[in-house]
């Protein structure tokens, strides 16, 4: 599945350097002012849909809906989501458990 000319400039925008991911202040805003949790966060300033991650990761739609939920910590599933979303897992993390 092609990704997008705006996805691609949007994503090349998630990394302070090359080395280091970071989280942009509109993600930030939407966690702290919505109660948002990451993913869903990342997903609308990808401009993604449910069903682009969920495809991209190997996923049921439902199963990406479930992480936009809650918050989240690591799991091989949470790490297939940030992978569709070309993101480090670091940056869709929301406890550190």
């Amino acid at each position: 599945m092609p990704i997008s000319t705006t996805v691609q400039r949007v994503m090349s925008q998630t990394y302070a350097d090359e080395y280091t991911p970071f989280i942009p202040q509109d993600v930030a805003l939407m966690v702290v002012k919505e109660h948002m949790p990451l993913v869903k966060a990342w997903r609308l300033r990808l401009n993604m849909s449910v069903e682009e991650i969920a495809a991209a990761a190997g996923m049921l739609p439902n199963e990406v809906i479930q992480f936009e939920r809650r918050e989240n910590s690591f799991s091989r599933s949470l790490l297939n989501v940030a992978r569709a979303m070309n993101l480090d897992i670091t940056q869709i993390v929301d406890t550190a458990n």
